[in-house]
């Protein structure tokens, strides 16, 4: 009420995707960006990847960011994210973008996005995806990206060790993956571009490994089936 700037939308609960889709439909800025409503950041976060963006009409800035332990109250910075050379002076190098893919963590929400590229792309959430939708995402941005730069600035921070976070499931939720992959292998065939479909395997490779190290036993004969299925389909 105090702040012109902000508007609410309520809207009925239909998922992350859901609302973070709304959000782009009805946001007016130049650029786009999500912050998880557990998580928090630096007051000048948004002002720096701004700033940064527009010095070079970048279509993708984001900036380094910190694991926060809930319990323990403590951050680390995660140093190993493809923060320096070359994304810390921008590129338009097609295939240093395009390894952010396989390179960078997920994290969507340390970055901000032209509007007019998001557009230009398509580019969105898919609401049947009811977690882990920010992995779509990010594959589509960085495989149709066309110039990105860093911030080596720490400046968002990702909570961790809260009960009920999609990153801690252990159970069948994460068979959610095999609907995300559908919505890729369509994405690829589509583009029909030999490199990112390769990228997508190697995606796909370390996305299910990180599931295996994370399923109850019961539920891993089944989802190795499902992998060995989808890795045949490139």
């Amino acid at each position: 009420q105090n702040d012109k700037r902000i508007r609410v939308i309520t809207k009925e609960n239909g998922g992350c995707a859901s609302a973070r889709k709304k959000g782009m439909e009805l946001a007016r800025g130049r650029y786009i960006g999500f912050v998880d409503p557990d998580d928090f950041t630096t007051p000048d976060m948004f002002y720096l990847l701004h700033r940064r963006a527009l010095l070079g009409g970048y279509e993708v800035a984001y900036c380094g960011y910190n694991e926060y332990y809930e319990t323990t109250k403590k951050h680390l910075p995660i140093i190993s994210d493809n923060l320096y050379h070359p994304y810390n002076l921008g590129t338009i190098n097609p295939k240093e973008i395009r390894n952010l893919i396989i390179t960078s963590q997920i994290a969507i929400w340390r970055c901000i996005y032209k509007a007019e590229f998001l557009k230009r792309e398509g580019i969105t959430f898919k609401e049947d995806i009811r977690r882990f939708d920010d992995l779509p995402f990010k594959f589509e941005v960085m495989a149709k990206a066309r110039s990105v730069v860093s911030l080596i600035d720490f400046m968002y921070f990702y909570r961790l060790e809260r009960p009920g976070q999609d990153i801690s499931a252990n159970d069948d939720r994460l068979f959610v993956h095999f609907a995300i992959f559908k919505h890729l292998d369509d994405l690829v065939k589509e583009l029909g571009d030999a490199e990112i479909t390769d990228l997508l395997q190697i995606t796909k490779i370390n996305t299910h490994l990180w599931a295996l190290s994370k399923l109850q036993d019961k539920f891993k004969r089944e989802y190795k089936k499902g992998v060995k299925k989808d890795l045949k389909t490139n």
